[in-house]
């Protein structure tokens, strides 16, 4: 009699324990974390904000961004926005700062190529304690940023890291200087420390459109067809080089001039950028 009174109570009890142990087994989802300025090599310049999104995982997707200011201002902070809005929408975001020209006379070409090679060798070196993927990296840069962020994953992506790029506004070919001022002439020229008489090899070289060919990864374009610091067909250029390379690519043109968005098509950009990361970054 008493086996047949405790056995159902023995059942319950083992039931009990295994509805206890599944619950006990389930992690809760890592919370979302922000980490401002953090210092990514020894350069002052050398800071980052780190944008770790809720429920992330090893396969979370990091994207980099490179701020405009033709390469001898501005800052991080000027794309806190795009950051947040991607962070939001399940990637990693690194949003980073590089060395200036006019800084110092070190800060020249390849001085900010080599801070992004930094940056991502750091994160990768944060991956396991981040929560987030070690390899699977894209990148987007606004104007000058946009030239960084091409010319380092078409010529110095040597680790293979970055899968895809977008440029926002930036400058492809330095070689041409159809609508190219005196402005935007020193601007490139303190970049890369001589003038175009001086070293034309060295603006090839430094010039993305130079670098593609049939191992460039998907790029995309978006850029405003009354751009006045940079010309709309530096985006067409490097869109028909790719495509001459077979290289996959997309490009946006829009009827605005160098700062991008308005009110008509900023959302239709940022879902552009969202979808393009989602599907490229693998």
């Amino acid at each position: 009699m008493k086996s047949k009174v405790y056995l159902p109570l023995l059942i319950a009890l083992f039931v009990f324990g295994l509805a206890s142990c599944k619950k006990n087994k389930d992690p809760e989802p890592i919370k979302e974390e922000v980490f401002l300025d953090t210092a990514y090599s020894s350069n002052e310049e050398n800071t980052m904000d780190v944008y770790l999104p809720l429920k992330r995982s090893d396969s979370t997707k990091v994207i980099f961004l490179l701020h405009g200011g033709s390469w001898a201002t501005g800052d991080k902070d000027s794309l806190t926005q795009l950051a947040v809005f991607l962070k939001d929408k399940g990637f990693a975001v690194v949003n980073m700062n590089y060395r200036l020209t006019g800084t110092n006379p070190a800060n020249i070409h390849p001085a900010q190529q080599n801070d992004i090679k930094a940056a991502i060798n750091f994160v990768a070196s944060k991956a396991f304690n981040w929560h987030i993927s070690s390899d699977k990296y894209g990148m987007l840069g606004v104007s000058a940023g946009a030239h960084l962020a091409l010319l380092y994953t078409y010529a110095y992506n040597t680790n293979n890291k970055i899968k895809t790029v977008a440029s926002l506004s930036g400058p492809t070919n330095f070689t041409d200087p159809r609508g190219i001022g005196f402005p935007q002439a020193a601007a490139v020229a303190a970049l890369l420390g001589a003038s175009f008489e001086a070293n034309p090899t060295l603006y090839r070289e430094a010039s993305p459109l130079s670098k593609v060919n049939s191992l460039s990864k998907p790029t995309l374009i978006i850029h405003g067809n009354f751009d006045s610091v940079v010309p709309a067909h530096q985006a067409t250029d490097l869109y028909a080089k790719l495509n001459l390379f077979n290289v996959k690519s997309d490009l946006l043109l829009y009827n605005t001039g160098h700062d991008l968005y308005n009110d008509a098509n900023k959302q239709e950009i940022l879902n552009k950028i969202t979808s393009w990361f989602s599907g490229n970054i693998k």
